[in-house]
């Protein structure tokens, strides 16, 4: 299992959350969290979750294959910066986490249960 975690400085956080989560919705499976200021994201092999802080946007990323990481990273950032087209400089840093151990829970523990029946 490979986790990557994702975030940009920015005042625009929601309005690229919304956006992320309005083009990502019609081609992935989708669900937003009780909340709702966190969206998942389902990709086929890959599990993003997308939050809001305060003055940045945050993402972690999961996947069971590591050597996809690097183009889920780069797929992700490239989908960001299209939102942000109008903010020049937006930039997604994106920090690598070794799991403890490969049964160790993932980053977002049981929010995956709100895929069940997607």
């Amino acid at each position: 299992m490979a986790v990557s975690q994702g975030v940009v400085e920015t005042p625009s956080a929601a309005a690229y959350l919304q956006s992320l989560s309005d083009h990502w919705r019609h081609v992935h499976r989708f669900a937003i969290g009780a909340e709702g200021e966190v969206s998942l994201v389902f990709m086929p092999t890959v599990m993003c979750r997308m939050w809001v802080e305060p003055g940045r946007l945050a993402f972690a990323l999961e996947t069971a294959d590591s050597s996809e990481m690097a183009l889920v990273e780069r797929f992700v950032s490239a989908h960001l910066a299209r939102a942000a087209v109008g903010e020049p400089g937006v930039r997604l840093t994106w920090t690598r986490i070794e799991p403890a151990s490969a049964d160790e829970p993932p980053v977002w523990g049981s929010s995956r249960s709100l895929f069940a029946g997607l």
